[in-house]
């Protein structure tokens, strides 16, 4: 049986707690904190803290939930004058943030997966919950057949370089 060693993730401008989301094969760590009832998303780079805010954010409401080799992050923010099931998906990139909405939804899209070739996985709201896999510009619903004949949702949460994509359907 493997022995697994257990480190806490915690970042030090925390007051209300910290959750990580995605690390990467060289062990950096994304997620996303609370501040003063706020949440901010962060980055851990080998114990150095960077938080994460995307600069469409209200009130700073950023989470991290994916990161892939060359430090690509997804995740999601609340925009000015959203409410919280407002939801977006961002990519940043190289100091570069780039929103991602799919085109089909009506008020919610979150990026939740990103692969090393930088296909994005996530779900989006429009009368129900869709995934999507994002490429290039190119958006692709996820419907799990189940789902679309029971009238149940799809969430789409991981991808990997094969371009296989994991999640769940209700």
């Amino acid at each position: 049986m493997p022995t697994f060693a257990y480190q806490p993730v915690t970042d030090p401008s925390a007051n209300g707690g910290t959750y990580a989301y995605g690390i990467n094969d060289g062990g950096k760590i994304v997620g996303g904190y609370f501040l003063n009832h706020a949440e901010y998303g962060f980055l851990d780079s080998n114990g150095v803290y960077i938080t994460l805010t995307d600069p469409l954010a209200s009130g700073g409401v950023t989470a991290a939930s994916g990161i892939n080799a060359s430090g690509q992050i997804v995740g999601g923010y609340v925009g000015t004058g959203d409410s919280y099931f407002g939801y977006h998906g961002f990519l940043y990139s190289g100091g570069n943030w780039t929103p991602l909405d799919d085109p089909s939804a009506a008020q919610q899209t979150t990026a939740v997966g990103i692969n090393d070739s930088g296909e994005v996985v996530g779900n989006y709201y429009n009368g129900g919950y869709h995934g999507f896999l994002y490429n290039a510009g190119n958006w692709t619903t996820l419907d799990d057949p189940i789902a679309i004949t029971e009238g149940g949702d799809t969430y789409a949460y991981g991808i990997n370089d094969a371009s296989e994509v994991v999640g769940y359907y209700t």
